[in-house]
């Protein structure tokens, strides 16, 4: 490795896995929602790792903050402005996609769970947005992230190194039998959750495609797919021979209670992996011109929109299938893939013509008011 100057060039081929990352979070939540309103299977559960998804966003979060806000680290003016355009980033069209939720669930809804929803403040009842407990994690590392801003690492640097360590700390001994987290201590669990050492090898990563020029970059990519992949297989496995001990139905097995080891520890069996994705990934990006079929790269852009959206159209598009009747005529695989399709058709729509004009407008805005 050889030191480099830091680029802002957009990195396509990390585009791709987000893309990649967005439809396995698809896959996993179809594969429940299959077995909870059609009490059918999906390709044999074997996308029962697709949760691994967030995993992996977790570290490209962490990737891209320090890729393009390193330089304004310690530098307070650039405070204020960070955290609003991670505000405009994550909130408006969360907002847009929870306020319909809000009138429609059937859950029982109180206000706590109700402003905890708004603000994406960890809450212990099940999420009304399904994937909203992970904006937690992200908005969570906004802030930290925002405080290096404010203050510089300095004094900072040791505050968050202890957090870290004693994070690892807590799930080495935890890996031993030996130290447990009390239950229902839903701060305790959040603060000690290891998706936070996801964010840190993001962190890690672009630290190190930007201070060196890594020459291995294919290797690296090579063996980041070839770890997550062995994790993944290793999951379904363990999921598969649990559930044949127990007499699983087939279908059954896509949400039943079984925690396995890469569930359990997911932030190192695919939190690890991520990164090497990563860092191979961009460093192709940055060391030679990749060309990506802009479909690609659309699909990386319009990943949030995706994965806020998909589980609710697949949800609504099932229970639509239950109440006429017509399961047997979605039995097959095939015609699943069609629903599946169309939940990411919709999250494209969402993007193309909410999410993007949103932005465009509060872009504009911002703009004005600094002019």
């Amino acid at each position: 490795m050889s030191q480099i100057k830091i680029s802002k060039k957009k990195l396509n081929l990390l585009q791709v896995f987000r893309g990649l990352a967005a439809v396995l979070v698809i896959l996993i939540h179809g594969n429940s929602l299959f077995a909870i309103n059609l009490k059918q299977p999906f390709l044999s559960n074997a996308f029962k790792f697709g949760s691994a998804g967030v995993n992996f966003f977790f570290v490209l979060s962490g990737f891209i903050i320090y890729y393009v806000h390193k330089n304004d680290i310690g530098k307070k003016f650039k405070f204020k402005e960070f955290l609003f355009k991670r505000f405009l980033r994550v909130y408006p069209i969360y907002w847009i996609v929870l306020i319909p939720r809000l009138f429609s669930t059937t859950k029982d809804i109180n206000f706590i769970t109700c402003l905890s929803s708004f603000v994406l403040f960890p809450y212990p009842s099940p999420p009304i947005v399904n994937v909203s407990w992970t904006l937690s994690f992200e908005v969570f590392f906004y802030l930290v992230f925002s405080l290096t801003i404010l203050a510089g690492l300095r004094y900072l640097a040791p505050l968050i190194f202890i957090w870290l360590a004693t994070i690892s700390f807590y799930w080495f001994f935890h890996s031993l039998n030996i130290l447990t987290l009390p239950k229902n201590n839903l701060s305790l669990e959040f603060i000690l959750s290891g998706h936070h050492l996801e964010f840190c090898f993001g962190c890690l990563a672009a630290y190190i495609v930007t201070k060196f020029k890594v020459r291995q970059a294919t290797p690296i990519l090579a063996l980041g797919i070839t770890l997550f992949s062995l994790s993944s297989i290793a999951n379904v496995h363990i999921v598969n021979t649990i559930a044949d001990s127990q007499s699983y139905p087939l279908y059954v097995r896509a949400i039943a209670p079984i925690l396995t080891p890469m569930e359990e520890f997911s932030f190192v069996y695919y939190g690890i992996p991520s990164m090497l994705i990563v860092i191979g990934a961009a460093a192709l990006d940055l060391n030679r011109e990749i060309q990506i079929p802009s479909i690609f790269i659309y699909l990386g852009d319009a990943s949030y929109s995706v994965y806020l959206t998909h589980a609710s159209v697949i949800n609504i598009l099932t229970n639509l299938i239950a109440k006429m009747h017509l399961e047997n005529m979605f039995y097959s695989d095939l015609s699943k893939f069609f629903i599946l399709i169309i939940s990411l058709l919709v999250g494209c729509i969402f993007h193309s013509y909410i999410e993007q004009p949103l932005l465009k407008v509060f872009r504009k805005k911002i703009l004005v008011s600094r002019t």
